[in-house]
């Protein structure tokens, strides 16, 4: 028997706009963090004259992407110390899980020891 997903009630239906609202402006501020960090990159290397291709916004994602995940882990950015490997490898099994899932990857998610 399959059990229906449950109606939520007024307050909750409140609480999940207001978060998505935030969650929302959030993404956004990240994006156009991610193209000003560009263009300061892209006007500095210029300004010094340097004859090296700045770095794109895709650097700076995964720059913000390896701070994060070792937030997530419990670990120091800077540092890596004090992470926690089984959120580590949770995050990675989700990550996996998602490529398999809608890109049709062929990585088969790591096991939980």
């Amino acid at each position: 028997m399959t059990e229906a997903c449950p109606i939520p009630t007024p307050a909750q239906r409140r609480y999940g706009e207001i978060q998505c609202r935030v969650e929302e402006v959030l993404v956004r501020a990240v994006y156009a963090a991610l193209q000003e960090a560009t263009e300061q990159a892209r006007t500095q290397i210029e300004a010094a004259q340097l004859d090296m291709p700045p770095p794109s916004a895709d650097y700076f994602a995964a720059v913000i992407h390896q701070s994060l995940y070792c937030t997530l882990c419990k670990a120091d950015p800077k540092t890596f110390l004090g992470g926690n490997a089984d959120i580590a490898a949770a995050i990675i099994r989700n990550s996996q899980n998602i490529a398999r899932h809608y890109w049709d990857a062929t990585i088969e998610p790591q096991q939980p020891k």
